[in-house]
């Protein structure tokens, strides 16, 4: 019967109480390996039958039998792997007839956080029997994989070369190619079916905009927001990333930046905190209501106990505030989780004001990870830097 050696190292997994912490986690990291149908490398291969003689007393006396047999003549389940010490980037075509990014690189612990960091809306997978990572091909994707071997020695093949030289004269004459906001409050260069600006005021039109996904203006702009408009937390907002989180404060310079948010980049959902639903659900309430909001405009979709939350409760049933989703529904009430009524709605969040995140079941953290026009609200604290 031929015993392999990942099923030597299996045994060693029962005996790790008895080892060092290090070879500990090596067992552990192997066995992991295994159930992934990942085999070992050449020298983890060496490594793990090290271990083996090491720990031969004890693993002999687990399954009763002699194992220098095969520790002289070792087998393996699953083919060594040999690394590539070459990294190389290539369009290929999958199986569908569709052409792909395949990025092929020595494990590199850095490259790989990185890519599993992408946002959601990047498509990338690992094909093990390739061993390489395939990408959409888009121009994000390019960026992200120029941008990631950096300063690092990487091989592309002509057609991939091709599309970065493109990208690059893309960017270098941005305003020839992307849509961008002008001074005449028009979008230059718009995308097919793109809206046009309705507002009458640069502000308004550059909020617009961000809805549309546009966030490049022309100079004549950036000069009106660099020296001329007064509301610095507005301007800092408007040049955060759209898909990074963004820091307000109870001041008047942050509402009058979340007034243009729920004005322009609404609906709005606003999370409030488990523990502080009363304090929170006013706070918000009343800035809203100094905006000019009316109460058929505010949807609260969650209650509370009525043996603990009967303040609450009563709180939003004398202020009206608890219509159900409609057309008029510009501001969104949630706490703890994201209700189900949300998506049968068919409302589409613009923004998200996060007011704490107390008790937030994982459904509710999942929705506002990476979402567009992300707020985070501290009523204590002055605006921070940016």
């Amino acid at each position: 019967m031929t015993v392999f050696i990942e099923d030597l190292v299996i045994q060693l997994g029962d005996c790790r109480a008895l080892m060092s912490s290090y070879d500990s986690q090596v067992i552990t990291s192997f066995i992991e390996q295994f159930f992934s149908n990942i085999g070992f490398t050449e020298k983890q291969s060496i490594l793990a039958i090290k271990l083996i003689k090491k720990y031969k007393l004890q693993l002999e006396l687990k399954i009763g039998k002699n194992i220098d047999p095969f520790i002289q003549n070792p087998q393996y389940k699953h083919p060594l792997r040999i690394l590539t010490s070459m990294r190389s980037i290539k369009i290929t075509v999958n199986e569908a007839g569709v052409k792909e990014i395949e990025a092929k690189f020595p494990y590199d612990e850095n490259i790989i956080t990185k890519i599993r960091e992408m946002p959601a809306t990047f498509s990338k997978r690992w094909d093990r029997a390739a061993g390489s990572w395939f990408f959409d091909l888009n121009e994000e994707s390019i960026k992200f994989l120029v941008s990631t071997f950096d300063n690092q020695s990487v091989r592309y093949d002509g057609e991939f070369q091709s599309y970065v030289d493109q990208s690059k004269e893309i960017i270098d004459n941005m305003e020839n190619y992307a849509p961008i906001l002008t001074h005449d409050l028009i979008i230059k260069n718009p995308t097919k079916n793109l809206p046009k600006i309705t507002a009458i005021d640069v502000i308004g039109a550059a909020f617009q905009a961000r809805r549309m996904g546009v966030t490049l203006w022309d100079e004549r702009i950036d000069q009106y927001l660099n020296h001329e408009y007064t509301n610095t937390v507005a301007v800092k907002f408007l040049r955060n990333d759209i898909t990074k989180s963004f820091d307000i404060f109870n001041d008047f310079d942050s509402t009058q930046c979340l007034e243009l948010v729920v004005k322009h980049l609404g609906p709005t959902l606003f999370v409030i905190p488990g523990g502080a639903e009363l304090e929170k659900t006013k706070l918000a309430y009343n800035i809203l209501r100094g905006m000019g909001l009316e109460e058929k405009n505010i949807s609260v979709l969650f209650r509370l106990p009525a043996e603990t939350g009967k303040n609450f409760n009563e709180f939003v049933k004398n202020n009206q505030l608890n219509s159900p989703i409609s057309d008029e529904t510009q501001v969104v009430f949630v706490s703890n989780k994201l209700p189900k009524t949300i998506a049968k709605s068919g409302i589409k969040i613009n923004s998200i004001v996060n007011m704490g995140f107390n008790s937030a079941h994982y459904s509710l953290k999942n929705f506002v990870k990476n979402h567009q026009n992300y707020i985070v609200f501290d009523q204590n604290q002055r605006v921070k830097e940016i």
